[in-house]
């Protein structure tokens, strides 16, 4: 399991999307095909972060965050994501 964060005063400049692209770009160097991951539903920003970088919505885990009840988005991104 891997966590993608960025400190509050460092968001919207381009650094979550950079981590991403890196760790997908490395792993499709290793053979790896598809990549999954989850999110908040309530992180808009993030979601339209992942769907710009190919990942595409798969489904939901209906309040799967014990602090909150909030359903987690599942995201799929394949090959050529």
């Amino acid at each position: 399991m891997l966590k993608v964060a960025v400190l509050p005063g460092y968001r919207r400049q381009g650094i979550g999307q950079r981590l991403v692209r890196a760790m997908t770009e490395t792993l499709g160097r290793t053979g790896c095909h598809e990549v999954f991951l989850e999110c908040r539903a309530s992180n808009h920003a993030a979601i339209n972060m992942y769907g710009s970088l190919g990942f595409e919505e798969t489904g939901r885990r209906k309040s799967y965050y014990t602090d909150t009840k909030e359903d987690a988005v599942l995201m799929r991104q394949g090959p050529g994501g």
